[in-house]
Order: C-alpha cells, then structure tokens, then sequence
C-alpha cells in the first residue's frame, strides 16, 4: 500500500514538474521579431500588418533613418520596384527600353523588367517620368499586367463591380477593366463606400496593403445595382475633357474660373508661384471660389503631384494680361520657401520638368526659348516663356524659378530633342526596305533642273 502510494506522489510530482516547466518554457519564450519596430513612424498605424507583412517579405523597405514614411505618396518606381521584387528580382541582363529620364534612377532594373515583360509602358513614347505620383486606377493597370505576367495568362473580373461608384465614370477607358478585376480581387476600395476616386493617388501604406490582399485575398464584393440616374458624384473630381491635357496629371479639380476657349493657339508658357506651401487639392480649393477671380491650366505641389484646373483648350486668369493667357499654358507650383526667392522643391523641379516638356511635344513647341526680356512679349521665334511679373507688379515667379528659366529651357530642349530623334527613327522603321534603301531626290537639283527646262 505504502509502495504503490510512493509509486503515484512520484508520478503526481513528476507530471507537476513538467508542467511547470513547459509552463515557464511558454512563459519566458523570446517573441516573434517584428521589423515594423525598427521604424519610428509605424506605431499604431492602421496598416502596420500590412505594412509587417511586407517587411517580412522583402517587398518594401523604410525610406531611410528609421522611416517608413506610410503616409507618403507612392511614385511610379515605387511601385514597379516593389512587383520586381515580388518577381524575385529577375535578371535583366540584354533588355532595353526607349525611356529616356531613368539612366541613372536607382530603380532602373525594375523598369527595364516591368518595359519588357507588358507590365509597365511610359509617358508617351520616351518618358517613364519615375518620380511621378501614381494615381489609383494607373496601379490597378500595374497590377493587372503584373498578375497576368506571373499567371500567364490574362486577368479579368467576371462582372460589373464598378456599378455602386458613383464617380465610376471618371475611370479612364483604358483603366476601365483593371480597376473592375482590382475592385473584384479585393485590391482596391473605394475611399468612401460609394466613391473609387480613380484619379487619387496612392500612400505608402495603402500599397503594403495592396500587396498583402494580393497575396491574402479576401472574398469578392457583392455586386449590386448601380446608382439611378442623375444622382452625382465624385465630389469636385471630374475626368479630364480629352487628350489636350496632360497624361501625368494625378488631380483634377476644374475651376469656373475661365474665359472659355482659347482665341490663340498655344504656343507660349508662364510659370508661376503660388507664394504658399499648398498641396494641389489646397489649390484647387483656392481656384474652385468663383470670388477669388484667379486660376491656372495646370498645379505642381511640393510632393511633384501634377493638377489640372482649367483644361488646356481653355483660357486661364493667372498673368494679368488676357493676350499672354490666350496663347500660353499657366503653370502655378508649390513654394517651400518666402519672397523674394520663393524657392520650390527637387520634386516639384522636376516634375515641371516634366510637364512643361510634355505641353511642348504634344502641341507642336519644337524649342522653349528665353532671354528674360519683356520686349519680346509675343515674338515667340525669339522667347515663348513669359512670367506674370511682366504684366503685373508682383514678384511672380519669385527668384528662384525666374533665374532657373534657362535652365528649364535647356532641360525641356534636350528632352524634345530626344524625342523628335526618336519619332524620326519611329518613322524610319515603319517605311519598306527598299524605300528604306533608296537614296532620296535632292529639293535643290531637281529645282535647278527645272529651271533649265530638263
């Protein structure tokens, strides 16, 4: 009795020993790693599983001291280096692409990678134009692309999942089915439950999310019957009119603030200030006020983000002068600074840059000319940029960009130099081999010729 009695304690206090053991094992366990911890900006975050997910993954990393920067608009590299990385970063060894602004972006293997392979196509034909903001229904289209590349084969929605957006029709047609398959696959909600801002850009966070439902998706929205007839929506969003406007636009916000259509053909541009560190919705929101009697064609903010306010056809009231606004495009940027300089920021630099070189391509400005002199006002073979202080007793625009304009002319002319060369060739590939190969008639003999009656 005694023995057995022994025999059960020792057990009883064997069976309590390792229970306390494990206990402690669970107890004193070191946690999982969480790499969001090593970013000061992270926190409590709504996207911070998300945002971990990615760092586990590799598909995103912090913008540098200790910052993620979740609230920070995504460019377009952004976004092609995180599907390159989700690719396994594949070898791009003999690719090539015709852009001509990524020759030393730290991104350029990826958009080498994205080019070949039909994810990503350029800004026109020879412009990438990296450091852009991406708007919503642009990563819907990277997406799509990106999800037929790794399945092989195309990736489509299997219904009408645009219908309860009431700005649905802002959706660009070429955008239409990505974002129909994006909004199906759980990648993309609206910003309000009734509103896809398709033209909105895209936040850091909001693409660590992107990338964690793609790789986790949730089930597909209900369909449901679309809106009725005449009930608005979008809010001050609206589509842009037609092709005259820009394609690196991410907001638009029209103003009543106009003249109607132009009684000039373009052919001039104004730079201008907008003495405030405004985002372009803040300027948008100036210019919508019919009271403030002041507007532009297009909006930089301090981020490189590229507005439209009055359509390129139209006249916009930004020099002071109805004859210069009649003929030039207005460009109103972001300033990071005060009088007398006014100064802009790297981003918004060169995303005028960019914009500036594509209102001259896409209507027939072969060279941006500048001499700072206000008695060549109109004589645009000689000087097609003017400035608001011209016409106006104000220091528009500011020091800082009215001493750059010779470089912003130079820029924008190699820019178009590289495209017409490139349109040249474009040509030149398209004519038949044997017109290729034959030598073309001379202008000047053949006139000679007829002069002397051959």
């Amino acid at each position: 009795m005694k023995s057995h009695f022994k025999k059960r304690l020792t057990a009883l206090g064997l069976a309590l020993c390792l229970s306390l053991t494990c206990t402690g094992c669970r107890a004193f366990a070191a946690p999982a790693y969480d790499p969001t911890q090593a970013f000061s900006d992270i926190g409590k975050h709504w996207s911070r599983p998300a945002i971990r997910f990615c760092l586990e993954n590799g598909y995103m990393a912090g913008v540098g001291d200790g910052v993620f920067d979740p609230d920070g608009t995504v460019t377009r590299a952004q976004v092609v280096q995180v599907l390159y990385t989700m690719a396994g970063s594949p070898s791009v060894a003999g690719m090539d692409c015709p852009f001509v602004d990524i020759s030393r972006h730290w991104a350029r293997r990826a958009i080498f990678w994205a080019y070949n392979n039909g994810i990503v196509s350029g800004i026109g034909a020879n412009f990438f134009s990296p450091n852009a903001a991406v708007i919503r229904e642009q990563l819907a289209l990277m997406l799509q692309s990106y999800r037929a590349y790794s399945m092989g084969e195309p990736a489509e929605a299997g219904g009408d999942y645009l219908s309860r957006f009431t700005d649905r029709q802002l959706v660009s047609s070429w955008a239409a089915d990505a974002v129909n398959w994006a909004v199906q696959a759980g990648l993309m909600n609206g910003t309000k439950p009734d509103v896809l801002s398709p033209k909105g850009t895209c936040t850091r966070a909001q693409l660590a999310q992107v990338v964690k439902s793609y790789f986790q998706p949730q089930q597909p929205p209900v369909l449901t019957d679309p809106p009725s007839q005449g009930e608005e929506g979008g809010g001050s969003f609206v589509p842009n009119p037609d092709q005259r406007n820009s394609p690196l636009v991410s907001y638009v916000r029209m103003s009543p603030n106009h003249s109607g259509q132009r009684m000039h053909a373009i052919d001039t541009i104004s730079i201008h200030c907008m003495a405030e560190d405004w985002t372009v919705e803040q300027c948008g929101e100036s210019f919508a006020d019919p009271k403030r009697q002041a507007s532009s064609n297009y909006g930089i903010g301090s981020d490189g983000r590229i507005a439209l306010y009055v359509d390129e056809g139209n006249r916009s009231w930004c020099t002071s002068s109805a004859e210069n606004d009649n003929r030039a495009v207005t460009i109103e940027v972001a300033n990071i600074g005060f009088a007398p300089d006014w100064p802009v920021s790297n981003q918004a630099y060169s995303a005028l840059i960019d914009l500036v070189t594509d209102i001259c391509w896409r209507n027939g400005i072969k060279r941006l000319l500048w001499q700072g002199d206000k008695e060549l006002i109109g004589q645009v073979d000689q000087q097609n940029m003017t400035v608001h202080r011209w016409f106006s007793s104000k220091s528009c625009p500011g020091n800082y960009l009215y001493n750059r304009h010779w470089d912003i002319a130079g820029q924008v002319n190699q820019r178009l130099a590289a495209l017409e060369a490139a349109a040249a060739l474009d040509r030149l590939t398209k004519l038949p081999q044997t017109a290729r190969m034959q030598p073309q008639p001379m202008p000047q003999l053949r006139l000679r010729s007829e002069r002397r009656g051959i």
